[in-house]
């Protein structure tokens, strides 16, 4: 009978661990790790020597293995590693997924299962001028749905309910470096109305011409909306790839949430814009470039909205409400996770500064310690203090940005 190994497919005879295989005419076998197949002579007969080996397998990638029923768990889309467990006289290999994919004659392969569902595993081992053995696990690999939060290339990785956004029809990098399952929460736009347990609606629109509504088309940008996404308390409750941040809460934009996101767009205190003085609100969580330092700062107007954690509501010389990222609160060890602070020495105009200073851009802090110190316009007491990238007031003040030559 013609040997299954020759094309590529599983074998067909109820062959089990410890029992030989008796062919009668000459076999292909799966080549050594990484190589093609080629010509082996299996006996006849079955061999004494293949009564005694050993074949089985393992993986490794899964999110939790289950001993007791020998499965491995994992969501959409899932990676695994395989291994043969083998006796040594066993040199040649050949891996079925269980999964309608190409079969695989590496010794150790990788394969991905991209979508939900349970699959049977099944490894050939051949030793040389001897026989073969079959090993298969009946639901091996068990692959569910991705939540909330979690990385997809294509919706069907997504839990019920959920979309991909920025899959693999649509990508959004740098952003975004693969698909997110999540869900609209704009409801005036047709998203849900409430979101999935253990998520938090997050406005991510804030800075754009407008927000999706009924009346205005999507954004080109998919995630730039309000989703659903990850409530977390620090990084370690967020999936590789994301940040717990402050977020705006979406879509009324009248609070602070804490979830899982990038970096991206930037929290209160980060630069958001250039040398020529142009600032991009879509930059900025808060929808907000102010004009502070050389290039603008990420904040949020507090007379509108509380600043969120980390951050303080400060009240400048020229009638400006803005949130200031305090210099000591975070970016260390104690921060609960929430990631560092954009330094304030990327910008020459800026410092570590207390209150209580005179002029358009001194800035008084109420509530907060005396001692405590913000990311805000240097002080200054002469222009080569802020040269040459700003100027001082006369009798001096805080360095401010030199205005643009027309």
């Amino acid at each position: 009978m013609d040997n299954p190994l020759a094309s590529g497919g599983m074998l067909t005879f109820g062959v089990v661990l410890w029992q030989a295989i008796s062919c009668s005419t000459p076999s292909q076998a799966p080549s050594d790790a990484g190589g093609d197949a080629g010509a082996e002579d299996v006996p006849t007969q079955p061999d004494a020597a293949l009564m005694s080996l050993a074949l089985d397998f393992s993986a490794t990638g899964c999110g939790k293995f289950v001993a007791d029923v020998s499965r491995c768990d994992g969501t959409a889309p899932l990676t695994l590693a395989f291994t043969p467990i083998a006796s040594a006289e066993l040199t040649r290999f050949l891996w079925t997924f269980g999964d309608d994919t190409p079969d695989s004659s590496e010794r150790s392969p990788t394969h991905t299962y991209a979508l939900p569902g349970s699959y049977r595993v099944t490894l050939v081992g051949l030793a040389p001028a001897v026989g073969s053995l079959q090993q298969s696990h009946d639901a091996y690999v068990h692959v569910l749905p991705a939540g909330a939060g979690s990385w997809c290339d294509i919706d069907a990785q997504c839990a019920d309910n959920l979309s991909c956004w920025c899959g693999s029809a649509m990508p959004c990098a740098p952003v975004l470096s693969r698909g997110l399952c999540s869900v609209a929460c704009d409801s005036a736009a047709g998203g849900a109305t409430v979101c999935p347990a253990g998520t938090t609606c997050a406005d991510l629109a804030a800075g754009t011409d407008s927000p999706p509504s009924s009346s205005t088309p999507v954004p080109i940008t998919p995630w730039r909306r309000s989703l659903c996404l990850p409530t977390c308390a620090n990084d370690t409750a967020c999936a590789t790839g994301f940040r717990c941040r402050d977020l705006l809460a979406g879509p009324l934009r009248a609070s602070w949430t804490r979830a899982c996101f990038t970096s991206y767009p930037f929290e209160i205190g980060a630069r958001c814009g250039d040398t020529q003085g142009a600032r991009a609100d879509a930059d900025c969580a808060s929808g907000l470039c102010a004009d502070l330092g050389a290039f603008g700062r990420c904040s949020a107007d507090c007379d509108a909205i509380a600043c969120p954690a980390g951050t303080s509501c400060a009240t400048f010389g020229d009638g400006r409400h803005l949130c200031l990222a305090t210099c000591a609160s975070r970016g260390g060890a104690a921060d609960g996770g929430m990631g560092a602070s954009p330094p304030c020495d990327d910008d020459p105009l800026l410092a570590c500064e207390p209150g209580a200073a005179a002029g358009p851009l001194g800035f008084t802090v109420v509530g907060d310690p005396p001692s405590t110190r913000y990311c805000a316009p240097k002080r200054c007491v002469r222009n080569a203090d802020c040269a040459p990238a700003g100027s001082c007031p006369v009798g001096g003040g805080n360095c401010s940005r030199l205005a643009a030559t027309p």
